[in-house]
């Protein structure tokens, strides 16, 4: 899906302000591999993250494809575009923790798994 698309879904379920709106379109326009294309899966979980993010529960997201499918776009879509909104000058928190397997993953990539 363009980029464009995606981010008209967003907005049309009142998902992005526009300063995330600008946070994403940033995101899709600095790729250094030309345009990026989203894959359902990426929209559904950018849409997800943003409405848990927007409630007043406290979630968690679990997202689940293969090797080079765009898992990594798939949390960090979300998450800059929620931590656009937050960004305030001469404020510094930590604002999102991303943990990975990277032992595990370094494992799978020498054994060729």
């Amino acid at each position: 899906m363009a980029p464009e698309t995606a981010i008209e879904q967003l907005e049309a379920n009142k998902l992005l302000t526009p300063i995330q709106r600008k946070a994403v379109t940033a995101i899709f326009n600095s790729s250094s591999r030309g345009e990026v294309q989203l894959a359902n899966f990426q929209l559904r979980t950018t849409s997800q993250i943003l409405q848990d993010l927007n409630s007043n529960k406290s979630r968690g997201a679990i997202v689940s494809a293969g090797t080079g499918t765009g898992k990594t776009l798939a949390f960090y879509l979300p998450a800059l575009a929620h931590i656009s909104d937050l960004v305030n000058k001469n404020e510094y928190w930590s604002k999102a923790l991303a943990i990975y397997p990277r032992n595990e993953l370094l494992k799978g990539q020498f054994s060729g798994t």
